[in-house]
C-alpha cells in the first residue's frame, strides 16, 4: 500500500496516515514515523486573550496555571480569531513563551493546545518494561536513562553508607569494570569514621591539595607547607630561614649565629662578625666601657684647655676645660664659673703689657691673701688649684702657692 506524502514539508511538519493510523515526522531529508499522541498527553492551554492588545507579542504558556515548555514550534496547535496559526511561521517558541510574528488585536479570542510528546517507534516509552524488544543495538538507546527500582534485582551486595553515627568503615577500591565483585580485599587501611569525619590510612602517597587541621607525624620529602603557627621542641633549618614583620623574638636559651648578625636589610644598621669584630653606624650607648681604647677616634684625652685673652674681669669656665690659659694687660681680677668638686686646674697667666693680676674670693690662698704676681710684659706665672666646694654656701677653690717663670 502506497503512502502519498505531502509536497515540499516543512522540518517538524506532520503527517497522519488515516488508513493505517501511523503519524510521521518530517525530520528535513525523511519521513520518520512515531506513535500518535495519547490523549492524556494532550493538554489544554489557559487562555491568554485577555493580554492581548495589539502591541505585545510575547507571552506566558501554562495550563491549569502550571508552565508548559513545548520542545518546537509544532509541539502546539493555537488558534488567534479563529483562525489557526502556522507554527514557524506566525510564532516560534522560547522556553516556556509563545512570540507571534505580529502582535495579536485586542479583542481577538484564544484557543491553544499541547500535542503531548511524540515518541519514535524505536523508543521505549515511560512505563513499559520492554520485555518484547529485540536486537536492539547500542546505538538506538540515546538520551537519559529514567529513575530504576532495582529492589528486585539478585546477586548485588549493597555496600555501606557513609552516614553519620555508622562509626569506622572500610572504603573499597577496585578497579573491575565488568563481572561481578564477590568479595573485598582482605586489606583494611583506608578508613572512614563519619562519626568524627577522619579518613584514615597507612600511607598517603602523591599531592595532597586543600586545608589540613590537626597534628602531623613523620612528613618526609620536600614539600612546601604553609602554616600560622609552629610549635616544637626543636627545629633544624639548612637553608635560609627569613621571618617576616616579626616584632619581637623572645629565646629562653642561647642564640648561636655562625656567620654573624646583620643589623636592618642587608647590614645597614651594623654588623657583628662570626670572629668578634662589632661594627654600628648608629650611636652606641653603654654604662661601661673596658678594654683598649686605643683605636677610638673622636674622643678627647687629657686635659681641655680653654685660652682667653682679656683684661678687667676674666671668668674661667671649669666645666668645659682643665688647663687654662690667661693673656692679661692692664688691670685684672680672675674668677670662675661651674666645676666639679675635686677637680683639679691650672691657670697660667702670661702678662701682655703691664698687668696686675688678682684673684677673686673663690679663691684660697695659703697665705690668706692672693699673692703678688709679677707685673712686668712677658710675665708668666702658675696657679694650680682643686675645687673644694660648688653651689650652696659659694665656690672654694684651694690654690697653691703661685709660681713666677720670669
Amino acid at each position: 500500500m502506497a503512502i502519498n506524502f505531502p509536497n515540499s514539508p516543512g522540518i517538524g511538519s506532520v503527517f497522519v496516515d488515516t488508513t493505517s493510523g501511523f503519524s510521521y515526522e518530517w525530520t528535513g531529508s525523511l519521513w520518520k514515523s512515531f506513535s500518535g499522541n495519547l490523549v492524556s498527553n494532550i493538554k489544554i492551554l489557559d487562555n491568554i486573550s485577555g493580554s492581548f492588545n495589539g502591541s505585545e507579542t510575547t507571552f506566558n504558556l501554562t495550563s491549569n496555571s502550571s508552565a508548559v515548555n513545548p520542545v518546537s514550534a509544532q509541539q502546539i496547535e493555537l488558534h488567534v480569531n479563529g483562525v489557526q496559526q502556522a507554527p514557524g511561521v506566525n510564532y516560534t517558541i522560547s522556553g516556556s513563551t509563545v512570540v507571534f510574528t505580529s502582535p495579536p488585536t485586542g479583542g481577538h479570542t484564544f484557543f491553544g493546545k499541547l500535542l503531548g510528546t511524540a515518541l519514535s517507534l524505536n523508543t521505549i516509552a515511560a512505563g513499559s518494561d520492554g520485555s518484547g524488544l529485540i536486537n536492539l543495538s547500542a546505538g538506538q538507546l540515546t538520551g537519559a536513562l529514567p529513575a530504576i527500582d532495582g529492589s528486585a534485582l539478585t546477586g548485588i551486595v549493597a555496600g555501606a553508607t557513609l552516614s553519620a553515627g555508622s562509626g569506622s568503615q572500610r572504603v573499597v577500591l577496585t578497579g573491575q569494570t565488568s563481572g561481578s565483585m564477590t568479595a573485598a580485599a582482605t586489606d583494611a587501611e583506608l578508613t572512614y569514621n563519619s562519626g568524627t569525619d577522619t579518613l584514615s590510612a597507612g600511607t598517603f602517597s602523591g599531592a595532597l591539595t586543600g586545608n589540613a587541621s590537626g597534628t602531623a607525624g613523620g612528613l618526609t620529602g620536600t614539600p612546601d607547607i604553609t602554616i600560622r603557627n609552629l610549635t616544637g621542641v626543636a627545629a633544624t633549618f639548612t637553608g635560609l630561614l627569613t621571618y617576616e614583620d616579626v616584632t619581637n623574638v623572645d629565646s629562653v636559651g642561647f642564640i648561636t649565629a655562625r656567620a654573624g648578625i646583620k643589623f636592618g636589610l642587608a647590614g645597614v644598621g651594623g654588623t657583628i662578625t662570626a670572629d668578634g669584630h662589632a661594627e654600628f653606624v648608629g650611636v652606641c650607648t653603654a654604662t661601661k666601657y673596658f678594654g683598649d681604647g686605643s683605636e677610638l677616634s673622636n674622643i678627647s684625652v687629657g686635659l681641655t684647655t680653654e685660652s682667653l685673652v682679656s683684661s678687667g674681669v676674666i671668668t674661667l669656665n671649669l666645666t668645659s676645660a682643665q688647663d687654662h690659659k690667661v693673656t692679661a694687660t692692664g688691670i685684672c681680677t680672675i674668677t670662675c664659673t661651674g666645676g666639679s668638686e675635686g677637680d683639679s686646674h691650672t691657670v697660667r697667666i702670661v702678662n701682655s703689657g703691664i698687668a696686675t693680676v688678682g684673684f677673686s674670693t673663690f679663691f684660697l690662698f695659703p697665705s690668706g691673701s692672693s699673692p703678688a704676681l709679677p707685673t712686668s710684659t712677658g710675665a708668666i706665672s702658675l696657679v694650680s688649684f682643686t675645687i673644694n666646694r660648688v653651689g650652696a654656701g659659694g665656690t672654694q677653690l684651694l690654690a697653691g702657692a703661685s709660681v713666677n717663670f720670669s
